[in-house]
């Protein structure tokens, strides 16, 4: 990539024409859906950009969970109440303090 194509915003295309590479669209084009659109108030100016700012998680999960009552489901099925396990009871604040660390 060029260093301008770098600088584009990132953007998924699953109908490109080329089979065997990545899902994105032709440089410069407005094709597909933006992957990530940022809110620039989200990051601190000061840090490089190389800095940790920003992480996102993803759970995938099956199953219902009653967020006032997390349990197994009726078959046995613990995948959502980890998810709510790793919510609500993840130390955020430590996670963010070992991210940070110099």
């Amino acid at each position: 990539m060029t260093a301008e194509e770098r600088r584009m915003p990132a953007r998924h295309f699953p109908q490109a024409q080329d089979q065997t590479g990545p899902p994105l669209p032709p440089a410069g084009s407005s094709y597909g859906l933006p992957v990530v659109k940022a809110n620039p108030q989200w990051y601190h100016p000061a840090l490089p950009r190389a800095a940790f700012q920003l992480i996102t998680l993803r759970f995938r999960y099956a199953g219902d969970l009653e967020p006032d009552r997390p349990a197994l489901t009726q078959f046995g099925d613990a995948s959502a109440l980890r998810v709510w396990e790793a919510l609500h009871k993840t130390d955020w604040k430590a996670a963010s303090a070992a991210l940070t660390r110099e």
